[in-house]
């Protein structure tokens, strides 16, 4: 089962309308880091099939100030669903 994951998008679009998501550069300054201000926290965590063995999509939640908010609430998903997070 998978542990589920955190990232950050954005809303920015380029010059044709398409949306930018993680690949905004106002996300990552020069110095590789996360921008604090600017996009928000996500979770995304894989869902088991459904009881007619048919594949689920994930379930993915944003709108979080800070990756610790998102990975709290994802902790508290793994908890709920019964899925041990893997640690090395």
């Amino acid at each position: 089962m998978a542990e589920g994951r955190t990232f950050k998008r954005c809303s920015c679009r380029d010059a044709d309308g398409k949306a930018l998501g993680q690949k905004c550069p106002k996300q990552r300054p020069s110095d590789g880091g996360w921008s604090y201000r600017h996009g928000i926290w996500n979770y995304q965590i894989e869902l088991p099939p459904g009881p007619d063995g048919k594949r689920r999509g994930p379930l993915r939640r944003g709108g979080f100030a800070t990756q610790d908010a998102a990975k709290d609430e994802l902790g508290q998903v793994r908890d709920l669903r019964g899925v041990q997070q893997i640690r090395p």
